[in-house]
């Protein structure tokens, strides 16, 4: 069992407690990829998982990965089984 410093501990417990208020009060923060990709679905209106790759130049798991958080903020939704799957604004 790996047991971490009270410090630390105490700095997890204050950042989740403080994004959990975030999320209560409706606040979301972005970082500069995501809100490229949120503009360019205001036009786009799609994406791929692929087309964000190559957007940022990152594999293809750190694409999901990103396009995913998204979707857990419930700003984007995924369309289509996971082969041929594209991304769209909520």
């Amino acid at each position: 069992m790996i047991l971490k410093p009270v410090k630390n501990l105490l700095a997890e417990k204050e950042i989740a407690a403080w994004e959990k208020d975030k999320r209560e009060k409706g606040t979301i923060f972005l970082n500069e990829k995501q809100r490229k990709i949120l503009k360019h679905l205001q036009t786009n209106l799609r994406i791929t998982t692929k087309e964000y790759q190559n957007m940022f130049d990152i594999s293809e798991r750190t694409a999901r990965g990103h396009l995913n958080e998204l979707v857990k903020l419930d700003l984007i939704k995924p369309v289509g089984p996971s082969k041929g799957r594209y991304y769209v604004l909520v």
